[in-house]
């Protein structure tokens, strides 16, 4: 997981080999507002299956890490 968690942060900062254009990319509202939706369904999706508590965790602190890095990225550029 941690593999994917970094092509995608490396994506996100544009250090991936293929490049979107520009006219493709939502705006940062709209990216913002599907994230905080994402995150909404996957909570409910682990209660309403019942996951394991400590996988649930597992996965979540996965995501947080993520984020975690993405806030680095942005406190290096200051």
């Amino acid at each position: 997981m941690e593999d994917l968690h970094k092509k995608m942060l490396n994506k996100a900062l544009g250090r991936d080999s293929i490049q979107q254009k520009q006219g493709g990319q939502s705006s940062v509202g709209e990216l913002d507002q599907l994230v905080r939706q994402s995150v909404s369904d996957m909570y409910m999706a682990l209660l309403e299956s019942k996951t394991d508590p400590a996988q649930a965790i597992d996965l979540l602190a996965q995501h947080v890490a993520m984020m975690v890095e993405m806030i680095n990225e942005f406190k290096k550029a200051k």
